[in-house]
């Protein structure tokens, strides 16, 4: 059995096609973001979705057709015509690897956010120095990299403090000064939502668990 031998993935094959894949952790952040800004139950929104997420994940959706090599055209059409499986492979790229955790019998879906990148994005930047001393503002990290650096943060760096927090489940709190406290502190570090915007407990499982997408690609 090989241990830590397997190279980072830059490409997935699409039928027996190797096709380049955006690695950086940035794409899979606005991949994230964007799973958050679409009603993926609605047919024209859902559509709409999948085509940015494509085009973010897989460069040669985003050559110039007409001044393109027939062998460019061709890799195009060919990943177009494949749709579903580059999809599929899309979204193995961003469970990095790994197939979809499944619900156990009566586990709850998460009701809130405990992270998000974007909005926590100098506290996470503050722990990566902390803990790796690395300036991922200006470093281009792996996909996979990034995940499992972020995973690996210890509890005393900043983020982490903060998603212990925000993950605290209050009804388990028994002291009335204690609940205070942490409702106090929730309040403080919740992760705000625009006006009238909630997010799908479904896609807050996608986001926190790599879940299953399936039923949100019909």
């Amino acid at each position: 059995m090989e241990i830590f031998n397997n190279k980072l993935p830059h490409s997935v094959n699409i039928g027996e096609i190797e096709i380049q894949i955006n690695t950086d952790f940035r794409f899979s952040i606005t991949f994230e973001e964007m799973i958050k800004e679409y009603n993926l139950e609605e047919d024209e929104e859902r559509k709409e979705f999948w085509d940015k997420a494509l085009k973010l994940y897989y460069p040669i959706l985003n050559i110039n057709f007409d001044k393109a090599t027939i062998e460019k055209k061709n890799m195009f059409n060919f990943v177009i015509d494949n749709v579903n499986e580059a999809i599929e492979k899309l979204m193995w790229f961003y469970r990095c690897g790994r197939d979809p955790i499944k619900n156990t019998e009566g586990q709850r879906p998460p009701k809130e956010e405990i992270y998000n990148f974007t909005y926590d994005e100098p506290k996470i930047y503050a722990s990566f120095m902390q803990q790796y001393n690395r300036n991922i503002r200006e470093e281009n990290i792996h996909w996979w990299d990034f995940k499992a650096l972020f995973d690996g943060l210890n509890e005393d760096t900043e983020i982490k403090k903060v998603i212990s927090i925000r993950a605290t489940d209050l009804t388990k709190i028994k002291d009335r000064e204690m609940k205070d406290h942490y409702r106090k502190l929730k309040k403080i570090y919740k992760i705000p939502l625009p006006e009238d915007e909630e997010i799908d407990s479904e896609e807050l499982e996608i986001l926190m668990h790599g879940g299953n997408f399936s039923k949100l690609n019909k």
